[in-house]
């Protein structure tokens, strides 16, 4: 157990052998060290050194030789609390770096207007790209829903709660009626109705403020269109409101 929870916190299996060792032979020069821990000679030091630089062991010269002793167990911990504060500072410049990377992201995604999303991991990567650029308030349309493949199905449930929660609301009429139409129906701040029959089409078609995504969800073949044009968003959401008004 003590060697399972020494890795988990960073110590190599010669640290820890080497670590162990000390604490059970005391003060000592390198020789019964290697001995006791069966490492090679060759090694010896530098693991030594890796465990000074950690502060699990110290040493001191008596009769110019060195004599190692293992600092005391509750070291354990300081050098763990130390690891956690060092990870805390690299999260913060990490989540500088992210929003970098976003802003980035953004400008060359309003360059790049249209982008093609293959496979369910991309319609995914598509939906969630759409949400992020979409602002506190944007309304999330979508008509043409048909029966979605049931690998989706989570997915959608997740972002389309996701996005009322955080964004704006959210309309959707569905082609048929579907275990995910009753799921939808539940979720706090969606509105959803059923298209007429001699209105439906395999393709969807979805608006997240600027951002249109045409989808084929179901079938074998997967596949996500992004088109990030304005104009074209306020013309499909024209003809979302008119299906809406004739949808029950």
């Amino acid at each position: 157990m003590e060697e399972k929870v020494l890795e988990e916190i960073g110590l190599t299996r010669g640290e820890i052998a080497v670590y162990t060792s000390l604490i059970e032979i005391g003060a000592s020069t390198a020789g019964p060290i290697i001995k006791k821990a069966k490492i090679s000679p060759s090694k010896i030091y530098n693991i030594l050194e890796r465990l000074i630089d950690k502060g699990l062991v110290s040493f001191i010269v008596k009769n110019n030789r060195k004599y190692f002793e293992a600092a005391p167990p509750s070291r354990i911990l300081d050098y763990l609390s130390e690891k956690e504060e060092g990870i805390r500072k690299q999260m913060e410049r990490a989540k500088e770096v992210v929003r970098t990377f976003e802003i980035r992201q953004q400008l060359a995604a309003q360059q790049n207007n249209v982008t093609v999303y293959l496979g369910i991991k991309g319609i995914k990567t598509a939906f969630l790209r759409a949400m992020q650029e979409a602002k506190k308030g944007d309304h999330y349309v979508g008509l043409f829903i048909p029966r979605v493949d049931d690998r989706l199905v989570p997915f959608f449930d997740d972002f389309t709660r996701e996005f009322c929660a955080k964004v704006g609301k959210t309309q959707m009429l569905f082609n048929e009626p579907s275990p995910e139409l009753d799921a939808i129906k539940r979720i706090k701040g969606i509105e959803v109705r059923l298209l007429s029959k001699q209105f439906r089409v395999p393709t969807e078609i979805c608006i997240i403020g600027n951002n249109v995504l045409i989808s084929t969800t179901a079938g074998a073949n997967f596949m996500s269109i992004l088109i990030r044009n304005g104009e074209m968003a306020d013309s499909f959401r024209k003809h979302f409101e008119l299906l809406w008004k004739i949808s029950k």
